[in-house]
């Protein structure tokens, strides 16, 4: 994997932060954990302006939108989070194959997700794939 290394600029943080796409998944898989102040900032940091997230079981949901749904994940499966295994990125695209880990920090689902990347940098367009329990 070649890791591509950029400038961004974060206005609520007022300075530039260099990170890697990797690094920018890790702190995306931080937000789905983090109190609501600290994941708007973070998602503000990791997503472009207008971005968009959806996944099997959401519609196409806006930043503000992506914010409830991570609150909503967090009451849904208390002290669970998410690792990223492993990141590939060709071409604007990106892809991080993750788990979702219980509170014992056993893995208990995988799934991929696929973001395109903006010109800066930040996710425009994250789509996740993970299998869905069955009935």
């Amino acid at each position: 994997m070649i890791k591509q290394e950029r400038n961004r600029t974060v206005s609520n943080l007022n300075k530039t932060v260099p990170d890697t796409t990797e690094d920018l998944w890790n702190r995306y898989a931080a937000s789905w954990t983090s109190a609501p102040d600290i994941r708007d900032k973070e998602l503000a940091f990791c997503l472009s302006e207008g971005a968009s997230y959806c996944d099997p079981v959401s519609e196409e949901l806006n930043a503000m939108e992506l914010s409830s749904y991570m609150s909503r994940f967090q009451e849904a499966f208390p002290g669970h989070r998410f690792r990223i295994n492993k990141v590939q990125e060709h071409h604007n695209k990106s892809l991080a194959q993750w788990e979702m880990l219980d509170q014992a920090g056993r893995a208990i689902q995988q799934g991929v997700s696929h973001v395109v990347l903006s010109a800066d940098g930040k996710f425009q367009k994250i789509s996740g794939f993970f299998d869905l329990p069955e009935n």
